[in-house]
């Protein structure tokens, strides 16, 4: 029998800012920046490469197109540009059966139990697009939607617009669009969680890699607005000669990425793997205690089959062995999904003792 629990997991996952766009760019600005980009693509490799990039991600047929979707930021005060990510996430969990055959790897898991749970899918779901993910005693399939936008300040000088267009530009088509179905690993602190975070392919070691760069190849050393002993990290081509790494503190204490990002990204990562444990031990819970009665079902019917027959009916005693052979699988089950809600019960009351300042309510590890 297959059991299935849905989730709806919706959040606004601000990945380089904490504001929301305002009105969409003027037809004379999108003009703008739409013969900036040309003229410079022409001559920069690289920034016509991360334009079709950004062109592709958006579902957009050219640049012009592209540029539609940009706004101009309600409240830009401490920001020149944002890129903002709406993230939705559907879990669809589901129990391993007792009767799976052994020894088979995940292509070939997905289709043993794909015909078997298409029904309690919607109908319109695409089966394709959806991240399989096993566990012993049960597998998630999780979907992906990410909505993203940019939006810059207003009032900017041409240039500065397009350089800040071209910072953001490398947020939204190279942040990998998908999280992990379980994230099991989380530093302790937020300093730490934000030293990873920049480093991640598309985050803002890249984006102000690319951004000093470009600004250096087209306007020289001489406008390179970079903090202090950072600059020294670029030729006067615009060759980038250091290490990523050597970009993580200027970012977090000299632009200050800390107070104005990662601080309270923490806390919403904290609370979305909070979800997650709730989630899997409120699932695990429940197919624990279907376990539980469907061995006693198995016990039962198994203490009136006959010792006579066993002996005189090979077939019967066929169907004993395979009875006593989903016992003992039951049990092993029963024993596997003890350990793991121990184990995700304490994660989870540890990462609800980690979010201290709730930004969003956090649910209970408890369950019902």
């Amino acid at each position: 029998m297959i059991r299935f629990l849905r989730f709806l997991m919706p959040m606004l996952l601000v990945v380089f800012g904490g504001l929301h766009s305002g009105a969409s760019l003027d037809a004379g600005s999108e003009a703008l920046l739409e013969t900036q980009l040309e003229q410079a693509k022409s001559q920069d490799p690289e920034l016509a490469k991360l334009l079709a990039e950004a062109v592709r991600q958006s579902g957009k047929p050219n640049v012009h197109e592209f540029l539609t979707i940009l706004d101009w930021c309600a409240d830009s005060r401490d920001h020149a540009g944002l890129t903002q990510s709406q993230l939705s996430q559907v879990f669809y969990y589901f129990n391993r059966e007792l009767e799976e055959p052994s020894d088979l790897n995940s292509e070939q898991l997905q289709a043993y139990y794909l015909p078997k749970i298409e029904k309690n899918l919607p109908a319109n779901e695409n089966t394709k697009l959806l991240h399989w993910a096993f566990r012993p005693d049960f597998y998630v399939l999780t979907k992906f939607e990410n909505k993203r936008s940019i939006c810059l300040r207003k009032g900017m000088p041409s240039d500065l617009l397009l350089e800040f267009l071209v910072h953001e530009m490398v947020h939204y088509a190279r942040v990998p669009a998908e999280l992990s179905t379980f994230e099991t690993q989380l530093e302790l602190d937020p300093l730490a969680y934000s030293r990873r975070m920049i480093l991640q392919p598309g985050d803002e070691a890249d984006a102000y890699l690319f951004q000093y760069s470009f600004v250096v190849r087209h306007d020289g050393k001489k406008r390179l607005a970079a903090p202090i002993g950072v600059a020294r990290f670029w030729d006067e081509k615009g060759l980038f000669w250091g290490r990523r790494e050597d970009l993580v503190l200027p970012i977090l204490e000299d632009l200050g990425y800390f107070k104005k990002r990662f601080r309270d990204e923490y806390e919403r990562v904290l609370a979305r793997q909070v979800q997650t444990k709730a989630q899997v031990l409120n699932f695990a819970r429940q197919l624990l205690k279907a376990r539980q009665s469907e061995v006693t079902e198995f016990a039962d019917t198994l203490a009136k089959r006959s010792v006579f027959l066993n002996w005189v009916w090979p077939a019967y005693k066929k169907q004993t062995q395979s009875l006593e052979a989903l016992i003992a699988k039951n049990e092993k089950s029963q024993t596997s999904l003890q350990a793991l809600i121990r184990e995700d019960f304490k994660q989870c009351h540890d990462l609800r003792a980690l979010a201290r300042n709730q930004l969003v309510p956090l649910p209970s590890c408890e369950g019902p």
